[in-house]
């Protein structure tokens, strides 16, 4: 699949069939910055290297492989990076390392948590802009002997930002705001070198959140508790799962809310918080349907609703997005005509092979296809709050 920048307002898309010489192509349109444009906490740096022309492979293929590929021409024009992103700089195989001082990670899995525990609150989350940012910000969700970084998500939010959308405001507007709190523990002997677990809470939202590393917090008593990614830190750094953790994140403007498949967690660590954090695992496919289709089918209408010439009259984006999704021509883009469109199958494809016929997690033993990657940067700084087993 080649995504090529056609006009200001468009993604060209051409899914290439193995069949050949059949190409199918469609447009996706720019929806507009999404949600508010708050402050972060936190603000990210960027790194002038990230500016890249190309949205790179979702997950490199092997040679002659089958996999899909989603790249930006090279004549595209590159949309704004967030000032602040500081790139993590831990490695992707991190978590598969041999200089591990323990046995195997079979020993990690059958530990039980113990030690101290290190409290934080995520400050600052970052969505990849550019393809550098995807391949940065991916891990090998399945786990696969080449240690391919897995990222589909991301590669198409990376492309969605080249057409001038901002897919970050709407999630630093929800962290500032108290909107969106996202808890995080880590039990381990120390920071530096340990066996280590990290645990993922929603926390429930309140005004004003204090993120100078002070500040007190509540978990979410709708939320799951059971999240437990086992891992190792090793010189500060950790690196852990898979595991479970529910996430969320703004699409579009409107909150959507997963658990994560197979999730894993890398950062590098101190007693005051984390930095060059990422979390990544795959989306199940009825999380496709039930919270990303619905918010994109939201910020489509509104895109239709802000246009004073539709349905009838549209122009600009609303008269690709009206022409690409309403079907029936009345003003208002329905999630049904989202998960019916033919573009948007071939986009939100499932990529990684996570769970068996059972929906047990086993990665890679059936073959079959059905999550899609999803890898985004974070920061954390220390909080308090009543956590399980405390």
């Amino acid at each position: 699949m080649t995504v090529s920048a056609c006009a200001p307002t468009a993604i060209l898309v051409r899914m290439r069939t193995r069949l050949p010489n059949l190409v199918l192509v469609g447009a996706l349109v720019g929806a507009g910055a999404c949600g508010d444009s708050g402050a972060d906490p936190t603000p990210y740096v960027p790194d002038a290297s990230l500016h890249d022309a190309r949205v790179p492979d979702a997950r490199v293929p092997d040679a002659g492989g089958p996999d899909a590929r989603i790249i930006l021409e090279p004549d595209a024009q590159i949309g704004p990076v967030d000032a602040g992103f500081d790139a993590p700089t831990i490695d992707i195989d991190a978590d598969t390392t041999d200089a591990s001082p323990f046995e195997d990670d079979a020993d990690i899995d059958a530990a039980t948590p113990v030690g101290s525990r290190f409290k934080f609150v995520i400050n600052g989350v970052h969505l990849p802009t550019t393809s550098a940012q995807t391949r940065d910000l991916a891990h090998n969700i399945d786990g696969d002997a080449n240690n391919r970084p897995d990222n589909a998500f991301g590669g198409i939010l990376s492309a969605l930002t080249q057409q001038g959308i901002d897919v970050n405001a709407a999630n630093s507007a929800a962290i500032a705001s108290g909107d969106n709190i996202s808890l995080q523990l880590l039990q381990a002997d120390n920071l530096l070198n340990s066996v280590a677990f990290w645990s993922v809470f929603q926390g429930s939202a309140q005004p004003n959140p204090d993120y100078s590393g002070n500040g007190s917090f509540t978990i979410d008593p709708a939320a799951p508790t059971d999240s437990l990614l086992p891992g190792h830190i090793l010189g500060g750094e950790f690196a852990g799962g898979p595991g479970k953790a529910r996430v969320k994140l703004m699409l579009l403007g409107a909150p959507i809310v997963v658990d994560l498949i197979g999730a894993r967690v890398s950062t590098t660590l101190s007693a005051s918080g984390c930095s060059g954090g990422k979390i990544g695992g795959g989306i199940s496919q009825q999380s496709i349907q039930n919270q990303v289709f619905p918010a994109l089918a939201g910020g489509f209408s509104h895109i239709l609703a802000a246009d004073p010439g539709c349905p009838s009259m549209c122009s600009g984006q609303a008269l690709t997005l009206e022409n690409l999704f309403d079907t029936d021509h009345n003003g208002t883009i329905t999630t049904a005509e989202i998960a019916n469109n033919t573009l948007v199958h071939a986009l939100f494809a499932p990529d990684v092979d996570l769970v068996d016929a059972s929906g047990a997690f086993n990665p890679l033993h059936d073959g079959v296809k059905d999550s899609l990657s999803i890898g985004f940067g974070f920061t954390c700084v220390a909080a308090s709050y009543a956590a399980p087993g405390d």
